[in-house]
């Protein structure tokens, strides 16, 4: 006689009690699916003290309509669609005004033939440094 609690039966309801169940179900995401379909770069921008810049636009060289702007902590998030080319230009732009000061516009070299995620904190100088 089959038992009416199963291993699978409670585990499931377990899963499901807390939510965690509904979400896979759901979405049915493969865990970093992302990856394979873009480059992702981000990380933090602050001035020359330390202090968080936000309102500072990010974006690539070969498509500078794909952008992201600086959350109040100075956080960023870049996608970029994986194409021929594996080495792009980074810019960084305040484009908020005087709002938090002005800061020079500045850009990286992003390399991703070897990984296609990066963390890259950079340090933007004011206007009069």
């Amino acid at each position: 006689m089959k038992s009416f609690f199963s291993f699978k039966r409670i585990f499931a309801t377990v899963l499901g009690f807390f939510g965690i169940g509904a979400l896979t179900a759901c979405y049915g995401v493969e865990p970093n699916a992302y990856q394979e379909n873009e480059n992702f770069v981000y990380g933090n921008i602050t001035d020359s003290q330390g202090n968080a810049i936000p309102g500072v636009k990010v974006y690539q060289n070969t498509s500078p309509e794909n952008f992201v702007t600086t959350d109040s902590n100075g956080y960023y998030e870049l996608n970029i669609d994986k194409d021929t080319s594996e080495i792009h230009i980074i810019y960084f732009e305040d484009v908020d005004g005087q709002e938090n000061g002005k800061y020079q516009k500045d850009s990286i070299l992003v390399d991703f033939s070897q990984s296609n995620i990066f963390n890259k904190d950079i340090t933007l100088k004011k206007n009069n440094e």
